[in-house]
């Protein structure tokens, strides 16, 4: 699969695809989601309010991600973060109490 965004900030009130190929699986869909909801979370952060709980669940996601202030989530962030989502599907269980309530909120 393969998720695709206008441009690399993600502007999701441009456009977004989400594509199956013909080698896709029962997760697939679940892992391109989780690199949307990972889109989401960021641009829906960017114009909240700063008491928005969305702030939370981005703080929550960048510090499992160990990022520092100001750092870019990557394409290896990405990809860690859609494998986490699908196992947190399947198993139920996040690796964070954080982690599991960003999940949740999707």
């Amino acid at each position: 699969g393969e998720f695709v965004f206008r441009d690399s900030l993600g502007d999701m009130r441009q456009w977004t695809a989400i594509r199956l190929f013909a080698g896709r699986n029962e997760s697939t869909i679940l892992h391109e989601a989780a690199h949307w909801y990972l889109e989401l979370v960021q641009a829906v952060a960017r114009d909240a309010a700063p008491d928005a709980p969305i702030h939370g669940y981005l703080a929550e996601i960048r510090a499992w991600m160990n990022l520092k202030e100001g750092e870019a989530i990557r394409e290896q962030h990405h990809e860690l973060w859609a494998r986490t989502f699908e196992a947190w599907t399947r198993e139920g269980v996040a690796p964070s109490p954080g982690l599991a309530t960003a999940f949740r909120a999707f």
